[in-house]
């Protein structure tokens, strides 16, 4: 994690470190920092837990290693982003957030909120389990009753969401004090998601491993925010 210094007192764009607006406005500034191609969907990808660079290319296909590896260079100058090496029998560095990058949360948040109104039609696109589940933890309405950790594995992806706060956040892998877990394919929590029928018909294409009324009472939540959007 970032150190108060470097909360406090981030570090300045500098030309050599991608294009710069050179405006005094933070908005060009914060733009200077993560605006450029690829810098916020590799965020999103740390949003969901440390990862090494071999997940960080996996997570973003298309990317390229010249070009991701020029992003996290970027990142870490400008003290949002920091590595760290793991011991054995793995070693290996992995990169995760530091309090900096933690900060720009509600910033995406609010992007993926005002981009859900563009999700229905567009199941074509290349699709991750976790990657759905991001964006509808992120625009789903606040969150009250539910199960405070439920396991999802989408298309074989395993992931969970947490609950707390009034919030939801999807993170990497399962916990194992979930009792809730739900089973099922990414196009079927699409079709969820931006479908006009009723969201509580839907829970039959998941195998639920807990309580199924909780799992409905879930997956209906998840679909709200992108209801609500495309009304």
């Amino acid at each position: 994690m970032a150190s108060k210094s470097e909360v406090s007192k981030p570090t300045p764009p500098a030309a050599e470190h991608g294009r710069r607006y050179d405006q005094l406005c933070p908005l060009a500034l914060a733009l200077d920092v993560v605006g450029e191609r690829w810098t916020q969907l590799l965020l999103r990808e740390l949003f969901a837990g440390p990862k090494r660079f071999t997940d960080l290319l996996d997570g973003l296909p298309g990317i390229g290693t010249a070009i991701l590896s020029e992003r996290l260079r970027q990142l870490e100058h400008h003290g949002l982003v920091s590595r760290r090496r793991l011991g054995p029998p793995a070693p290996a560095a992995v990169y995760q957030l530091t309090a900096r990058g933690t900060a720009i949360d509600p910033v995406l948040t609010g992007l993926a909120q005002w981009g859900a109104v563009y999700l229905a039609g567009q199941g074509n696109l290349t699709s991750r389990g976790r990657w759905l589940l991001q964006g509808l933890a992120a625009t789903a309405p606040p969150s009250r009753g539910l199960e405070p950790v439920t396991n999802f594995i989408l298309d074989g992806e395993q992931c969970h969401l947490l609950v707390a706060g009034g919030r939801m956040v999807a993170r990497d892998g399962l916990r194992q004090d979930a009792r809730l877990t739900i089973r099922g394919k990414t196009k079927d929590l699409y079709a969820l998601a931006t479908s006009r029928a009723t969201p509580a018909a839907a829970p039959r294409h998941f195998v639920v491993e807990g309580d199924r009324r909780s799992a409905e009472r879930l997956l209906a939540h998840l679909a709200q925010g992108v209801h609500r959007a495309a009304a």
